[in-house]
């Protein structure tokens, strides 16, 4: 069954920021491989964020299976020792999460802004690094590092790792002093989905995620690669977009890739993708 939102749903605000989508994307996959005497040291940091409801779970669990080194579970590789989100009847496979991580996104969002996470201020969604400026409490800045750099301290132990939760997008700004040359990964879906997905049901939510995302990443100076929800549904498309992930993150010099991915593990993962998921799709 085909989503009730449609394009005429969508505002004037989704055109520029769709094609801003697609000029990353094109950025992200002529991303050039260096030989070894031009690559810097590797990286073992991603990022994934966006907005709700756009296959950030799946593609980290993707990306996760990449980054099995020997014997170690995918687990440590997107948790480390932290405790899981717990799945829920809107994601039974599991949201990738680590508990400690939203809840401090969560908080600071709230310690910043006032506000919860679906409100953003101008100022923040045009310039997110805005958000370096505007702690309401003083203390509140070295509360947010001292719990932040615990966390990299522990996910740091099991690098390379990837940490997600959409609300990235808002507060990448100041995690960014804590990282080391990260790589950051945006999944996309289209607006109408996204809102008939969501509880929220707001295509005006997804223009400024996404567009935080992208923002933030820029200002971050974050390689970024765009993933799409909509590749993930077919086996061809999805095993192509596989590949693409791996080779950006090859070429990103993330350390410990496992090269090639099987495709059984692929399919292991893109299995997981619920019908209802597939059927509420639409035309682009």
């Amino acid at each position: 069954r085909r989503s009730q939102h449609s394009h005429s749903g969508v505002t004037s605000a989704v055109r520029p920021v769709l094609s801003q989508c697609w000029r990353e994307r094109v950025m992200a996959s002529t991303l050039r491989c260096r030989g070894p005497e031009g690559r810097q040291r590797a990286r073992s940091q991603i990022i994934v964020m966006g907005m709700s409801r756009s296959g950030s779970s799946l593609t980290t669990s993707i990306i996760a299976a990449m980054l099995r080194n020997g014997s170690r579970s995918d687990e440590t590789a997107w948790r480390g020792l932290g405790r899981a989100l717990p799945s829920d009847s809107a994601n039974p496979g599991g949201y990738y999460e680590r508990e400690d991580v939203v809840r401090l996104n969560y908080a600071t969002i709230s310690s910043v802004t006032g506000a919860g996470w679906t409100s953003f201020r101008p100022d923040h969604l045009l310039r997110p690094a805005a958000l370096n400026a505007s702690w309401r409490a003083p203390s509140g800045r070295a509360k947010f590092e001292a719990s932040a750099r615990a966390i990299l301290g522990d996910m740091d132990h099991h690098a390379p790792w990837v940490l997600k939760d959409v609300r990235f997008a808002r507060t990448l700004p100041v995690w960014r002093p804590l990282l080391r040359r990260p790589l950051c990964v945006i999944p996309y879906r289209h607006p109408g989905e996204v809102a008939s997905s969501s509880r929220l049901r707001s295509v005006r939510l997804w223009e400024e995620y996404v567009m935080s995302a992208l923002t933030a990443a820029r200002e971050a100076r974050c390689p970024t690669m765009l993933v799409s929800f909509r590749r993930w549904l077919a086996p061809v498309s999805a095993s192509d977009q596989a590949r693409e992930l791996h080779s950006f993150l090859h070429c990103g010099e993330v350390s410990g890739l496992v090269s090639p991915l099987e495709a059984t593990t692929t399919e292991r993962l893109l299995a997981a993708v619920r019908p209802s998921a597939r059927r509420n799709t639409q035309s682009d």
